[in-house]
């Protein structure tokens, strides 16, 4: 079950996280990098030529700060900020 499916009623374990300067709160745990561009895109971009790049503060020890490819997750803490940008290479 991903981060966004646990945000169901009855699910009450939540931490508020800022995704691209805006408060989201989300189930505790991991939250992957596919979910975070959800969180910061209503309508995310879509093509072959569209590129994500997600970047982290704040985050846990040992990795306070660094950066999700495509595939990974990463746990989640209280206050914890993701910046998610994306580019077209066309």
């Amino acid at each position: 079950m991903g981060a966004l499916e646990a945000l169901k009623p009855g699910k009450s374990k939540e931490v508020t996280i800022i995704v691209n300067g805006r408060e989201k709160s989300v189930p505790k745990g991991e939250i992957t990098f596919n979910e975070l561009i959800q969180l910061a895109f209503d309508d995310p971009p879509t093509g072959e030529f569209i590129c994500f790049t997600v970047a982290y503060r704040k985050g846990p020890s040992p990795n306070q700060s660094g950066t999700l490819s495509d595939g990974e997750a990463i746990k989640v803490k209280k206050g914890m900020i993701f910046d998610v940008k994306y580019t077209d290479k066309a």
